[in-house]
């Protein structure tokens, strides 16, 4: 069961433990991602794409309603 409202909901997809996977694998993750959804690969280990992925969400929240 889940609120249908959820659907209108605008989101991110962070993937992460990022430090764990390889440019191959991280293509292979990214080539099964939907290319509407904004996504981004984050290690809070080596700090990589933490910037990025705080940046985005103030972007998205941000963004005016339909």
């Amino acid at each position: 069961q889940f609120n249908p409202e959820l659907l209108n909901k605008q989101f991110i997809i962070a993937i992460s433990k990022s430090d764990m996977l390889d440019d191959e694998l991280k293509a292979a993750i990214e080539s099964e991602l939907p290319s509407t959804i904004p996504h981004l690969f984050i290690s809070s280990l080596t700090n990589k794409g933490l910037t990025e992925l705080k940046d985005l969400l103030w972007k998205v929240l941000n963004q005016p309603v339909d």
